[in-house]
């Protein structure tokens, strides 16, 4: 969720990520809240520079999603992305 203003501090539930090559150093991304769904999962993260990301994971290993659980992800992730906004 890209805008043209970005807020200085992330959203409400995002936790700051250690850098584990660099652990002396302050991570500049944050970690957020993900919710998952049959057969895919959607995760937040936050960067100063970026705003607010949102990420959808799908298990291909069956061959894709079917339709019905691509309409749940797609719903779900409307939502999340309108909270965000």
């Amino acid at each position: 969720m890209n805008g043209t203003t970005l807020s200085p501090t992330p959203p409400a539930g995002f936790v700051q990520a250690m850098d584990p090559m660099q652990p002396d150093l302050p991570a500049d991304y944050f970690d957020g809240p993900s919710v998952d769904g049959d057969g895919w999962r959607i995760e937040t993260t936050f960067t100063y520079e970026r705003g607010v990301e949102l990420e959808l994971n799908a298990d291909y290993s069956q061959g894709g999603m079917t339709t019905s659980q691509a309409l749940a992800a797609g719903t779900a992730l409307v939502l999340w992305a309108t909270k965000y906004a």
